[in-house]
């Protein structure tokens, strides 16, 4: 069980390269996958949580496939459709978390379609759209009903399960900021707080940078498709954060319910550096070198407390608090 868990977090590495490889290029493939496996909340984690790195390395994945879907709109691939499909599935079979990805979608279709110049149009290839897409809920549907036969019983248990799971209470205990918690009376900074002291700080960063470039990105490259790949990714982490915070949901173990947001926070910061690398090189190619060499230490620090940690990964925390 533990071998099968960190094979499913290796995919999530994996999944999270060739994510950000597609949206701005190999080398920011290689700082993603370096990201989030330095990141001792998923190094140490995909070891033994296995219910949560299996489910967030198939959201990863869901969502690889989702961003290629995305740029053919109205008419993706059907390879594409039946492997987004897949992968909704196999999140779906773990955590009702899941329907998030049927949300993705919906918001990838309202993204990507162009405007044809009315409304009625736009609808025509919104309907298109879903009707195309449509293999990949129903395959998704049968593999969650295979994995969770519960769900089989009535078409709105899942949506039970996910309103159950953001209402229930235990009582857990929990510490954040030198307080402890009963997990119902956690401040709403809690979610975000962990991911703040969690992540090295290199990722944090790389994801800021993202952001940066995705407002003024101008280089000689299809803008407007770099922009709303970025904002999809970033959807995946702002969409079930916000939601977290604005119904003040459960929380407790730090970010263990949310590791499913690490791949794509890793994306991001492998996109963010990368611009970061371009556009230093724009100016000069020794602040290109100068960039390397900030980025290369961060990494090989945080593989470094890793390694001193093992095998504790889980315990690591960056250098905020110490």
């Amino acid at each position: 069980r533990h071998l099968l868990c960190a094979m499913a977090g290796i995919g999530g590495v994996a999944a999270s390269a060739a994510t950000a490889r597609m949206i701005a290029g190999p080398r920011a493939g290689l700082i993603a996958a370096l990201a989030l496996a330095v990141c001792g909340a998923w190094y140490g984690a995909m070891f033994n949580h296995t219910k949560d790195i299996p489910f967030a390395a198939a959201m990863m994945g869901a969502t690889l496939f989702l961003v290629r879907i995305a740029r053919r709109l109205p008419s993706p691939r059907l390879a594409d459709v039946l492997a987004f499909g897949l992968m909704t599935g196999l999140a779906l079979g773990v955590r009702s978390l899941g329907l998030l990805l049927l949300v993705y979608l919906w918001l990838a279709i309202v993204l990507y379609l162009p405007w044809p110049g009315n409304g009625t149009a736009w609808l025509r290839l919104a309907g298109s759209s879903l009707v195309r897409t449509f293999p990949a809920v129903a395959l998704a549907w049968l593999i969650m009903i295979l994995a969770w036969p519960w769900a089989f019983a009535s078409p709105l248990n899942p949506i039970r399960g996910l309103l159950a799971f953001s209402e229930f209470h235990y009582a857990i205990r929990t510490a954040f900021a030198g307080h402890v918690y009963e997990m119902a009376d956690v401040p709403r900074i809690y979610v975000p707080g962990y991911l703040a002291v969690r992540l090295p700080l290199i990722t944090l960063a790389g994801a800021a940078l993202a952001i940066y470039f995705l407002l003024f990105a101008s280089r000689g490259r299809d803008v407007q498709q770099f922009r709303r790949d970025v904002v999809l990714v970033t959807l995946t982490v702002a969409f079930p954060l916000t939601c977290q915070v604005a119904l003040h949901g459960p929380a407790f173990t730090g970010i263990r319910h949310f590791l499913f947001l690490l791949p794509s926070l890793a994306v991001l910061a492998g996109i963010g550096l990368s611009e970061l690398l371009d556009a230093l090189k724009a100016r000069s190619r020794h602040l290109a070198y100068a960039g390397v060499a900030l980025i290369v230490p961060c990494l090989v620090w945080e593989a470094t407390t890793l390694v001193r940690l093992h095998p504790y990964e889980n315990l690591s925390y960056n250098i905020l608090v110490g």
